[in-house]
This record gives C-alpha cells, structure tokens and sequence, in this order.
C-alpha cells in the first residue's frame, strides 16, 4: 500500500526531476503501473527494505525521506493485513485511504502520462500527480521531485511520517490483538492518528 497520495495532498505541483532520460516515444504507462502493482504486492507487515526499493534518491536528504515513507509503507502493509484478516479486505482497503494510502484499485485506476524516462501518476482522488522515473529499466518514485516540493519543513514532515507510522502500527497490532471489535473505532483511531501526525484531519 503506497502513501504516494498522502505525499501528493502536502506538496505544491510536483516537477520532474528525473537524471538524463532518453528519446523514447510516450507510451501506455503499463511500466510504471506493474512497478506499483509489483511492490504493493512485495512489501510485507512493516518490512522497510523491501518497500525503499520503490524511491529513487540522489542525496542524503532524499535517502532520509525516502526512509520514512518506506517506513509508512511497510505500516501500512501491516495494517491491511491486520484489518483484512478481521474486517475483510473492503475495510482493510478503507483503512488504508482513510490515512491517503493507495490501494491496488486505485493503482489501477491510476491516470499515468509517460514520456520517455518520466512518469506522472494521477490518482483517483488526488489532486497532485506523482513522477516516477525510468532508472537502468526500472521505474522507481522520483524522490528529489518530492522533496524540492515539500510546503512543510523536510525534518518536522518525516517526524510527522514516521508518527504516522507508529499510530497506524499501534491500530494494526490492536486489530490482530482483537481490541476493535467494530471497524469503525479502528477508522476513527486511524483518523486521529493522522491528525496527530500533521496538525490537520484529513482531507476530503
């Protein structure tokens, strides 16, 4: 589960900035859509490593954010599992919007512009498409684009990523513990926790 809307909905407009890229025509956005798909499906209940695979960093800066949006990605995981073994995956895949997180169907339902080595992602329900970049055959998440664009401070946004993070790791443990015993607390503690994290309820 991505949190590439979350990021979208912080951000001013997002400009490419990919390395060199090629002459290559557009073309259908197939690639950038099956890397999505490919590590929705490979980062597992909090496994950070496997999920940083997805962003593309040039910098120490960019290698800290992409730290801690990986961070939130494997929370997520975590969650969806969670919620999907006691709730069902409907509520499991309400869960994880409910904090701006992308699910497969959105990932599908993704309007991507490709143009050579670069990539914009337009999710359902976000207003700020998202770069990727074509890197050695790979598509990956232009994180430099990201962090060039954050209206927030870069070190007070990733504290507020990774107690994100925690709160929706502490309601996943909560749902596997069997503590919800309705899906409505578990979302209304989610929602909470997004507030906490950034100072605001979530959007829409």
């Amino acid at each position: 589960m991505r949190i590439i809307t979350l990021v979208a909905a912080l951000l001013t407009t997002a400009v490419a900035a990919a390395p060199k890229t090629s002459t290559a025509p557009a073309d259908d956005g197939s690639g950038p859509r099956a890397a999505l798909l490919m590590y929705d499906k490979l980062v597992g209940p909090n496994q950070t490593d496997k999920a940083l695979g997805l962003y593309y960093t040039t910098s120490t800066r960019e290698r800290a954010l992409a730290n801690a949006l990986a961070t939130v990605d494997g929370a997520l995981a975590n969650l969806h599992k969670s919620a999907t073994a006691r709730f069902g995956k409907e509520t499991a895949d309400d869960f994880v919007r409910a904090v701006d997180g992308t699910t497969v169907a959105e990932i599908n339902a993704a309007k991507i512009q490709v143009t050579g080595d670069t990539a914009s992602v337009s999710f359902p329900g976000s207003s700020r498409p998202t770069t990727m970049i074509r890197v050695n055959g790979e598509w990956k998440i232009a994180v430099k684009a990201l962090a060039q664009e954050l209206q927030s401070n870069p070190r007070s946004f990733r504290a507020g990523l990774a107690k994100l993070a925690s709160g929706i790791n502490q309601v996943a443990d909560k749902i596997a513990q069997g503590q919800y015993t309705k899906s409505d607390a578990a979302k209304k503690q989610l929602l909470e926790s997004y507030k906490a994290a950034f100072g605001t309820p979530k959007a829409g």
